[in-house]
Formats: structure tokens, sequence, C-alpha cells
């Protein structure tokens, strides 16, 4: 199955039906939402990382996401486009799979004491750690508690912050601009507290 097929078995939730092109249903997944960013990030590595040969990255696959997120917003400002650079420049960790969207909302706890990874999302071509890595930034930033007012108590990461994790980051935010309107403000401060180098953390 498209996406959730990349997910180890044992990582994943039951009973999975894709609903449409783009979203799926399956079995409710008792526990919690994960605060542990280590604990998810290890189990990254088994359920999604390492589930296959690492896949190259190739210059193409890094300028057509540095493109697409520039496309996102009208006219991206040259603040904007520098911080997204180290995409193209820096080096990334190939890898077997990305999850797209791997904030603590989206690794449950559960019950049974295993991380689930559940809404995997379109990486647009760039499998590489460091994406899931910038989204785990984010809920470090604290996006449960402003998304969904659930107050988690976050661990430090375990992986060093680079450059390439800010234009990262900053990516991530650009793509939310458009469906979290509800936020809209939080997000533009987001994306400036990036472009103006503010520390992440």
């Amino acid at each position: 199955m498209v996406i959730y097929g990349f997910i180890a078995d044992e990582y994943k939730p039951k009973n999975i039906t894709r609903k449409s092109k783009d979203s799926f249903v399956y079995e409710y997944v008792e526990g919690n939402i994960c605060g542990n960013i280590a604990l998810i990030w290890y189990t990254a590595q088994i359920a999604l990382w390492k589930n296959g040969p690492p896949r190259p990255i190739s210059l193409t696959a890094r300028l057509n996401y540095y493109k697409y997120v520039c496309d996102l917003w009208d006219e991206p400002s040259e603040t904007i486009r520098k911080t997204l650079v180290p995409i193209i420049t820096d080096p990334l960790t190939p890898i077997s799979y990305a999850h797209g969207d791997m904030t603590c909302c989206n690794a449950i706890l559960s019950t049974d004491d295993r991380i689930v990874f559940i809404d995997p999302a379109d990486s647009h071509g760039l499998e590489c750690r460091e994406i899931d890595e910038a989204k785990l930034l984010q809920s470090r930033q604290g996006w449960e508690k402003i998304k969904y007012n659930k107050t988690l108590t976050y661990d430090d990461v375990p992986f060093e912050i680079r450059g390439v994790h800010r234009a990262l980051l900053l990516s991530h935010y650009v793509r939310m601009l458009r469906y979290q309107s509800a936020l809209y403000e939080y997000v533009l401060e987001k994306i400036k507290d990036l472009c103006e180098r503010r520390p992440i953390l």
C-alpha cells in the first residue's frame, strides 16, 4: 500500500484502508502522543529509514524540492530563498523511506508499549533522514501545544541540528501555510524566526 506500505508492519496501525487518493482510515490506536523524541528517532530507523536499501538523493530531487517549496509562496523573499539553500548544498542522509510528517502527534506510544506511526505524508522526492528530523524539531518547538493544546514533556533531540534542518523546518512551515488557516499567524512567526536565524530550540 502506497505510503503505509513503507512502514514495517509492527509499527503501523491495523486494518488500513484507502479512503481516497491521499487519505486512509485505520483501526484506532490505543495510546498517547509520544513526547520522547529519542524513542521516536531510534524507532524510525527500524520502522522506516532502514526498512530496505537507502535511496540515492540526486541533485535533481534537491532542486525539485527547493522549487516546490518556493512555488508555494507567491513571491518568496530573498531571505527565504537563502534560508532554503542548504536543501541543495548541504549533506543529507539517504534512507529507505521518509515518513514525511513525523511530528510527535503522528507517533503514538501504544498501550502495548510500541511506537505506531500514523498519517505519513509525501516527502516530495526528498527521502532523507533530515526531512523527518525537522518535523521532530517542529514538535520540539511546541506544535502539539499550539495545534492540539497537548502539553508534552520533551527530551533532548538525539541528533546534531545543522543548517539543513533549519532549511527543512522552514520548508515544513511554508507548506503549512496552505492548510493551517487557523494557525496562520503562528506559522508566519515561525517562518520569520527561522529566516532571522533565531535559535531553533
